[in-house]
């Protein structure tokens, strides 16, 4: 779960803070079943903008995917 925009905290960069605390968390919370190296992050829209956000960020991930990622933001 991650805070969105409006929710106290949300936005820029609480919720991409989110993400990736939640990804690195399910990591190491069991990574016998969650090996980053192994894994690939997806998500669609504005997910898929967070996922190719954090997977820049968290070099260990086998991969991103960004489907209909909003990439171009100004």
């Amino acid at each position: 779960m991650y805070r969105r925009s409006g929710d106290i905290g949300g936005g820029w960069p609480g919720t991409y803070n989110d993400v990736k605390a939640g990804i690195l968390a399910s990591a190491n919370y069991n990574s016998s079943v969650f090996d980053l190296a192994k894994s690939v992050l997806v998500g669609h829209y504005a997910g898929g903008h967070l996922a190719l956000l954090a997977g820049g960020a968290i070099e260990q991930l086998k991969g991103v995917i960004g489907l209909a990622a909003i990439t171009d933001i100004e």
